[in-house]
């Protein structure tokens, strides 16, 4: 019996490892968004603190103009690095986005030559059984024939 073979298989290997790259590709630019968050949410965090802590030092009254200089610096400094840190997460999105767009591309490819596969699979495992029936009616129009 002959063995089944396609073609395109080193074809559709390599397909398979690019879609598995381009995953893995997409888990690393998902942790860097996770990273990013962070970033972002400690900023908050800082800004918020701080924010309450001079909202404290006002109401007691024991704030001066030159601290509260040094806090407002402090505040537009932070709000300057949340928005840079909000630019990268939105040039991250962006990246997931498009990381995403050529996974999909990538598995319609694979799934094209998978599909081409089992269809070859298919015929293959036909003609093997048209091979088997001829065989047999072979041998029995032999037997027929030596009666």
């Amino acid at each position: 019996m002959k063995k089944f073979t396609f073609s395109l298989q080193p074809l559709l290997d390599y397909r398979k490892r690019y879609e598995d790259r381009l995953k893995k590709e997409l888990a690393e630019i998902k942790k860097e968004e996770k990273r990013q968050k962070k970033i972002i949410e400690q900023l908050h965090k800082k800004r918020t603190k701080c924010e309450e802590e001079l909202r404290k030092r006002r109401i007691s009254g024991e704030i001066e103009i030159a601290s509260l200089l040094i806090y407002q610096f402090y505040l537009d400094k932070l709000s300057l690095q949340i928005e840079e840190e909000t630019k990268k997460m939105e040039e991250i999105f962006l990246k997931i986005k498009n990381k995403q767009t050529q996974i999909i591309e990538a598995s319609k490819n694979k799934k094209v030559l998978e599909k081409l596969k089992e269809k070859r699979w298919l015929k293959f495992i036909d003609d093997v059984e048209k091979d088997e029936q001829r065989f047999i009616d072979e041998i029995a129009l032999t037997k027929f024939n030596s009666r």
